[in-house]
């Protein structure tokens, strides 16, 4: 058994799109094509006792997951999960999982719900002393015959603290060949590297230093807009620097 930690986003397919076209990611990325295989009983007593069983067909290797929900805030998961090759498309049903314990003879009665077919991308990205792989995922999810597309994004811890701490700003470097346009895209970048895990940790509970490292990087967020603003493009940069008011409003009030 091991435990993972997780955040899942759905996307729109533009917006998958868009992430992939603006160079933020390093490198080229892995691809792969998977199938999965979700089972469950015919009342879904799996599902709904916090259990998720799937087996996974990927670069000629069948692997059986099972997953136990865990705590969770804003997409953000940590689970006890329980993995084993496997040589077909039947599950091992032992009691190295908690199934048996928590069907009993019900075991007897799982069968597959649905298949998730999916392209999957994958990057690793180090932050820190933390890597984490980010994984694209586009397909659709199959039940008969009914079907509904998918497009998310999964970021996993890999490696690294599970305890996070305040993030301060980092200096950012600008090169003298840089365009406006590039400049402005890191100085972005910055702020929400600083924001985010700040955010992750005002999410998780009450803690002093986030709320004031996540309003310093909305302050700086918010002064990179204005000093950009004339080779900003498009119309909805006024919506969004709008938000950021507002959300810089509500962490004042948070204070």
């Amino acid at each position: 058994m091991a435990d993972e930690i997780e955040l899942k986003l759905d996307l729109t397919a533009d917006a998958a799109d868009a992430l992939e076209a603006a160079a933020l990611l390093p490198g080229d990325p892995g691809i792969a094509t998977q199938r999965s295989i979700y089972f469950d009983t015919p009342y879904r007593r799996l599902s709904k006792g916090g259990l998720s069983l799937r087996i996974r067909h990927s670069d000629g290797t069948r692997i059986q997951t099972v997953k136990a929900d865990g705590a969770s805030a804003a997409g953000l998961f940590m689970r006890s999960e329980w993995e084993c090759p496997v040589d077909s498309d039947t599950p091992v049903l032992d009691d190295a999982t908690p199934i048996r314990a928590l069907l009993g003879d019900a075991t007897d009665t799982i069968a597959p719900a649905f298949e998730v077919r999916i392209e999957r991308r994958t990057w690793i990205i180090s932050e820190g002393d933390a890597t984490i792989e980010l994984a694209l995922d586009r397909g659709e999810a199959v039940a008969g015959e009914r079907s509904a597309p998918i497009c998310e994004i999964e970021l996993e811890l890999k490696q690294g603290g599970r305890a996070p701490t305040m993030v301060k700003a980092e200096p950012v470097t600008l090169g003298a060949g840089m365009t406006a346009a590039e400049a402005f895209r890191h100085i972005v970048q910055s702020c929400l590297r600083q924001f985010r895990p700040n955010e992750a940790l005002l999410l998780g509970g009450r803690e002093g230093g986030a709320l004031h490292q996540a309003r310093v990087a909305l302050r700086r967020l918010r002064s990179a807009f204005s000093i950009f603003k004339p080779v900003i493009g498009g119309k909805d940069h006024l919506a969004l620097r709008g938000d950021l008011r507002w959300l810089a409003s509500e962490l004042a009030d948070a204070r």
